[in-house]
């Protein structure tokens, strides 16, 4: 190979290492959530979300940084998966499900989430 070709080799593999991703495309019939602001209005639609998967005594789920969501059909993520950024579709609900209860009759409390839980439910997902 000669000099030239290496150099432009080299600068063609610096270019495109050095260019930002796009930002994850949602489908049409999709919202993208990308904070707590955009939560009230999505409740209820199908929603895209990009984070961190991880798992929780809940379920997998998906850390955004600023906010966690709940993956509740899944019990946890696959090894190839957890810790990894993922983008997260599924349709958007908050709950009380989750919820600790107090046992009125002993007044033991249940274990459960405190208040009403984010969650994602038919979700479908990809490694970002």
């Amino acid at each position: 190979m000669t000099r030239c070709s290496l150099a432009v080799l080299l600068l063609v593999v610096s270019w495109s290492c050095s260019t930002p991703s796009p930002a994850p495309q949602a489908a049409p019939d999709v919202t993208v959530v990308d904070g707590p602001a955009t939560i009230q209005g999505a409740l209820g639609k199908r929603v895209q979300v990009t984070g961190k998967a991880v798992n929780s005594k809940l379920s997998a789920a998906v850390d955004t940084g600023a906010m966690v969501l709940f993956c509740v059909e899944l019990p946890g993520w696959p090894d190839t998966v957890t810790g990894r950024q993922v983008i997260v579709t599924g349709l958007l609900q908050r709950t009380d499900q989750y919820t600790a209860r107090t046992d009125p009759a002993t007044g033991a409390i249940s274990q459960g989430t405190e208040g009403p839980t984010l969650v994602l439910r038919s979700v479908q997902y990809r490694l970002r």
